[in-house]
């Protein structure tokens, strides 16, 4: 199965920040995934995604990918980990999506540990 550049992208990027980090493999719903895991720090599964277009906040994600928050959400109940989609576009690079049950958010405080 053919993985996206940009999963080996958030795998550098969280490697450098001491996550250690684990592909997931044959998810139908999300091809590109990873978990991750830090001492100290709560443990994040996240799904990696590209946009043509922007993605400058988390109603814009909704409205491109509506199928992919969807499917995050119902995973929220599920797992220990933190669920998050991580959207890179040309212009903006990368955003960081926290996902809940009730909704998505940009997580700014992820941002800022990563140096974004």
């Amino acid at each position: 199965m053919h993985r996206s550049p940009l999963l080996y992208e958030a795998i550098r990027l969280l490697n450098e920040h001491q996550y250690a980090t684990f592909r997931l493999l044959d998810n139908p719903d999300f091809s590109d995934a990873i978990t991750a895991t830090k001492k100290g720090a709560v443990s994040l599964m996240i799904a990696v995604i590209y946009s043509q277009k922007q993605v400058p906040d988390a109603h814009t994600l909704l409205e491109l990918f509506p199928e992919k928050v969807d499917k995050a959400r119902a995973l929220v109940t599920i797992t220990p980990y933190r669920t998050m989609i991580w959207v890179n576009s040309p212009v903006a690079g990368w955003r960081f999506y926290r996902v809940d049950t009730g909704g998505i958010a940009y997580d700014w405080d992820l941002a800022k540990e990563l140096g974004r």
